[in-house]
């Protein structure tokens, strides 16, 4: 086991890092993600999700609108 590792959920993707805060002090971030979609009468998990370290640009990033 690594020192700063998340250990793996039942039910989400977990991923976590360290990274500062606006002070510049250290933080550990840690997500948890699970996704679903309506199938038109029930809600459906979806097994393929991932976790991104930055934002999903369609296009150019900084310019060009965010992925779903």
């Amino acid at each position: 086991m690594e020192l700063w590792s998340v250990k793996p959920h039942k039910k989400l993707l977990t991923k976590g890092r360290l990274s500062r805060d606006l002070e510049g002090e250290a933080v550990w971030l840690v997500t948890g993600k699970q996704g679903w979609k309506w199938s038109g009468e029930n809600w459906n998990k979806l097994d393929d999700v991932e976790i991104f370290e930055a934002p999903q640009y369609l296009g150019e990033p900084g310019v060009s609108a965010l992925k779903k």
